[in-house]
């Protein structure tokens, strides 16, 4: 499986949304378990509300001529980057204690 996000506008509530989309290399048994597998992890995420969870408003599929079925997910646009980002951000690739000690917290209330 391969992907792309896209930063996308809904036209009727004017939302900025992020777009996963995500190309399906083959039709095998271990690549139809997996999207099984995505949407199930979608349908929960999109029953979640809270503040420390990105939200997911919908997961669809779709046939595309020469590309094959594309899996599609819209979510929550978050542009601050991913916590990977902002380890990677840090000197020396260290996180200081206390922001590992928030983002614990964070990451704990989320679920």
């Amino acid at each position: 499986v391969s992907g792309t996000v896209w930063k996308v506008q809904d036209k009727g509530a004017r939302e900025i949304l992020a777009l996963k989309e995500m190309t399906l290399s083959q039709s095998s048994a271990e690549e139809v378990e997996k999207c099984r597998l995505m949407v199930q992890e979608m349908e929960v995420m999109e029953q979640l509300d809270h503040a420390n969870i990105v939200a997911c408003y919908g997961v669809f599929f779709e046939q595309i001529k020469d590309q094959g079925n594309v899996f599609k997910i819209v979510m929550e646009f978050m542009d601050a980057g991913s916590l990977l980002d902002l380890m990677r951000a840090a000197p020396g690739n260290t996180v200081p204690i206390p922001v590992l000690g928030a983002m614990g917290r964070q990451i704990t209330e989320g679920l």
